[in-house]
């Protein structure tokens, strides 16, 4: 019996060690939609996406930029009424609140915001995954 006991007690002692491992804070994807005052010069939101691609990109603390216009779309559900949407990925929380005064994002704001009559933001933390 006394064996047993201290059997039991050997294999379950390295469980006390164990510590859940802490999560790393998750990355931000930041989601923005434009939409263009219709007196807005033509070529604006394709402008807007090159400077996305070209500028943003190069953003500190950003991961991933994508830029694009609308997709046609004819299912109820589908929202394609915007001119512009943006996703970019942040590596943190810390790193989307820098961009917020970041140089790049203070330029976009004063080349296109004249000829923005609506936005949408959407922010979403997410996983380090494929």
């Amino acid at each position: 019996m006394t064996r047993s006991f201290f059997t039991v007690l050997l294999l379950l002692l390295p469980a006390c060690g164990v510590v859940a491992p802490v999560e790393e804070p998750g990355r931000v994807a930041h989601t923005v939609f434009f939409w263009l005052k219709p007196d807005a010069p033509a070529g604006t939101a394709n402008e807007m996406v090159a400077y996305y691609r070209s500028e943003v990109a190069h953003a500190p603390g950003v991961v991933s930029v994508t830029a694009g216009v609308p997709r046609p779309s004819e299912r109820d559900v589908v929202d394609d009424s915007f001119t512009v949407g943006t996703t970019v990925v942040f590596a943190s929380s810390d790193a989307e609140l820098a961009w917020q005064t970041e140089p790049i994002h203070d330029r976009m704001k004063e080349r296109f915001f004249a000829h923005v009559e609506r936005v949408a933001v959407y922010d979403t933390l997410v996983t380090r995954g494929r």
